[in-house]
Parts: C-alpha cells; structure tokens; sequence
C-alpha cells in the first residue's frame, strides 16, 4: 500500500499506524538516522514498511509485535548513471519506493529502477533497469509500474528476471500534469492510471484516469473516467483501489493548489461509477484536503494540510481522515493530528 508523506526537519519521523496500534496505545513513532526528507515517499504491506529519503538510501522496517524496527538501509549501488549537473546532489535513488511481498523497489530522479528480494532478514539487489523519468513506481505481485504523467512501462517477473513487458499509453495526446503524487494505483487483476489533461481539440481538455484489467499477462483499457473537462479542468491528486472501489482526491476549481475533493467510485460490471463525493470535514482545511488517500477494503485514510492565511506555501497543521464504510456511505469517523 503505497502514501507519500514528505516531512521536512533534520531527523524527520513517518507514523505507521495499523488499527489495533490506533486503539490500543496510539501512533507509533518511526525515526532513521538521516537529515534528507524522511519519509519522502512511503509504503507498507503486511509486516514490511519501507520509507524513502532524497538521498542515496532508503529503509525497511519490520513489525515485530506492537514496535517496527529497522531491518535494513538499503544504499545506491555504484557505478549507475547520475547526472552530476542536476541541482539535487546524489541520483536521490529513495526518491520512490514501494514493497509487496518479499519485493522491494526503489527508484531514483532519473529513472534508474531497483528491485530487491528478501532472503531471510537480509534484502539484496535483483534488477536494475532504466525506465520512465517521471512520478513514481509500484510493485504488485510479478509486475513493477513506472510511470509518469502520459505513460506506464510495465515490467514483468519471470522466474528471478525482470524485464519489460508492456507500455501504458492514454487515448488522446496528453499535454501536461504538474501535480506531485500517487497517480497509479494496482489492487488484484485491476490497475488505475490518472494521466492527466487530455487535448481533444484546440480547445477543449479532459482530465481523465484510466481503468486496466489484467487479461492473462496483458493489463487491457477497460474504462475511462472524466473527472473534469473544458479550457483548464484540473485533475486527480491522488488515487487508490482496493478491490471493486477506487478512491480518487482532486479538485473542482481552477487553483491547483486546492485539494478539497474526494471521489468514490464503484466497478459495476465493466464499467466504473461515481458512488460519491466527499469533502473536507473542517473548514480550516478545505483548501488542503486530499493530497494523499489510501483505501482498503471499507476502510479509507485521506490527508489534510490547513495552509497559513499568511502564505500559502507553509501550512500550521497536518493531519489525517479515518472513514469506514457503513452500509452503502462512507462514514468519517475520527482524525489524526501530525505530532
């Protein structure tokens, strides 16, 4: 399950938080020991997180009990390709990251993909490729998605070798996407990609997400959501599935700073359609709901920053949204303060 969550501070910590650490002692804390954005991307599947920094390293953490303790810093490998000139030092190789199963993968500013195995306690090198420069990657099952804003290379497993398989690609040209987040999503047979504006015509533009459905060993177009359209719609921000439900934040105005909605939509039958639409609920943050949301099963978290009056550009609060899903509505149920 993959969320960003960048921190900025000199030792930055990223809080896992599993339902029986919520309700019997409380958020766990996580700290490594670095000064480079802890926790600039995350992801956690089954007793495994691992947490990404914008230096060469990144780190896994194992749950052993109620506590998570680092198991391994995964480094950069030598001898890779790093463009010296970019004003980031080092290739940022924990840019990225994401874990399923024994498989870990990171990948760095310039598009080198690393995948690791687990071995017992020990997590080692399996693949490096060259793929997509771009937005980010996610690891499910044999398959690894890199994307970016108007395409996704898919890479496949095949015994202990990875190689590429198959290339997303959106109906129409895509001419632009700016925003910053998880804009592909995998759960099961189905994978949801949100390209971005889409030029139909000299002046008019669709802001769409893709629905693929695995057929055998090949990730087939089976719906196309239209989340906006017209001169300058403004797309999704972030999106997640689990199962037959997709959870898809964006915006509904014109200031692509303004993350206030929550889309819920329903797979029925081949086809996906909006359940519902959710918006912030506290007015202090309505122009920051949204930046990351996570789903799974009836169970949904979405972020939320309350900018300051004073400049838009820092904010006095972060926080979380807990909803359940009760019946046929999504419920919100309790909120979460950043420490």
């Amino acid at each position: 399950m993959k969320t960003f969550t960048p921190l900025a501070a000199f030792i930055s910590l990223i809080m896992i938080f599993s339902s029986t650490a919520a309700m019997a002692s409380g958020p766990v804390r996580i700290a490594a020991d670095t000064q480079f954005s802890f926790g600039q991307d995350v992801a956690i599947q089954g007793d495994y997180a691992i947490v990404g920094t914008s230096e060469d390293t990144a780190f896994i953490f194992k749950r052993i009990g109620t506590s998570w303790v680092e198991q391994t810093k995964l480094i950069s490998p030598e001898g890779i390709d790093i463009d010296l000139s970019h004003p980031l030092s080092g290739n940022q190789f924990g840019r990225y990251v994401d874990i399923h199963g024994d498989y870990a993968v990171t990948k760095d500013s310039f598009g080198n993909l690393f995948i690791f195995k687990r071995q017992y306690d020990e997590w080692l090198l399996q693949a490096e490729l060259k793929t997509l420069i771009g937005l980010g990657t996610v690891i499910h099952n044999k398959y690894v998605f890199n994307y970016n804003s108007n395409k996704a290379f898919v890479f496949k497993r095949d015994g202990e070798t990875w190689a590429k398989h198959q290339v997303i690609e959106p109906i129409y040209q895509v001419e632009y996407f700016t925003e910053e987040g998880q804009l592909f999503a995998v759960d099961g047979d189905y994978a949801v990609f949100g390209v971005g504006r889409e030029k139909l015509d000299d002046t008019t533009y669709e802001t769409v997400a893709y629905i693929f459905k695995r057929n055998g060993d090949t990730w087939e177009k089976q719906d196309r959501l239209v989340i906006a359209k017209g001169r300058n719609p403004i797309g999704a921000s972030a999106i997640s599935i689990s199962g037959d439900t997709i959870a898809m934040t964006g915006t509904e105005n014109k200031s692509e700073f303004n993350y206030h909605v929550l889309r819920i939509y329903q797979r029925q039958g081949d086809s996906w359609k909006l359940h519902s639409r959710i918006t912030a609920p506290d007015e202090s943050v309505s122009s920051g709901f949204g930046p990351n949301v996570s789903i799974s099963g009836d169970h949904l978290v979405i972020s939320a920053v309350a900018y300051s009056e004073e400049a838009w550009s820092s904010y006095d609060e972060k926080a979380a949204y807990f909803y359940k899903k009760e019946g046929d509505s999504w419920v919100y149920q309790w909120k979460l303060f950043s420490p």
